[in-house]
């Protein structure tokens, strides 16, 4: 046990994790510039593997302080800095886990309750007997993502249900995709 507290304590391996972390972040930039923030989303901040990185992290600052006996008043700055960055990434987490990212257009001198949000969604609303049920499906349109209306399309094709796949076609043209069918299934594209 002392044997994995020394090497995950370790300077090396704190630097090594920072690394990756930098890495990773500035990879993301530039997948977000050419493939699209939710895609960059997807791949890198939202991931588990991102996550555990940064625990790992967490862990690794936490454990180096007391290892190193930062806590003293000639060490105070390397501990600032160590407590600074744990901070920082326990704020990432919170924000990742409770936040909702989203604008709000405010004019001068108004007010308003609406805000806008990055995040897709569709509404169904089904009438049958003069019952009405509605219903918001959040659905998200990355290119390496499974999609619950584009999975429902491709079930009411291969059953052959030709109204309901035109239906949902329709469905993801109003939220901006084109859907084409080829020998290799769908291809969605944004319109």
């Amino acid at each position: 046990m002392e044997k994995i507290k020394n090497i995950i304590f370790s300077m090396t391996v704190t630097v090594i994790l920072l690394a990756i972390f930098a890495a990773s972040i500035g990879y993301a930039t530039f997948m977000e510039n050419s493939q699209g923030t939710e895609h960059a989303k997807e791949m890198i901040y939202n991931a588990k593997w991102f996550e555990v990185l940064l625990v790992l992290l967490i862990v690794s600052l936490i454990g180096s302080i007391f290892k190193y006996k930062l806590i003293n008043k000639k060490k105070w700055s390397v501990l600032l800095f160590h407590l600074a960055f744990i901070c920082i990434l326990i704020g990432s987490a919170v924000t990742r886990h409770f936040g909702y990212e989203g604008i709000m257009h405010i004019r001068q001198g108004e007010t308003t309750n609406l805000i806008s949000t990055d995040k897709t969604s569709v509404k169904i609303i089904a009438e049958y007997n003069g019952q009405k049920a509605e219903r918001n499906v959040e659905v998200n349109f990355s290119p390496t993502s499974s999609n619950e209306l584009l999975e429902q399309r491709r079930i009411a094709r291969a059953e052959k249900q030709w109204a309901r796949s035109d239906e949902l076609r329709d469905a993801l043209a109003a939220l901006g995709f084109a859907v084409t069918d080829t020998a290799d299934g769908q291809v969605v594209e944004a319109t």
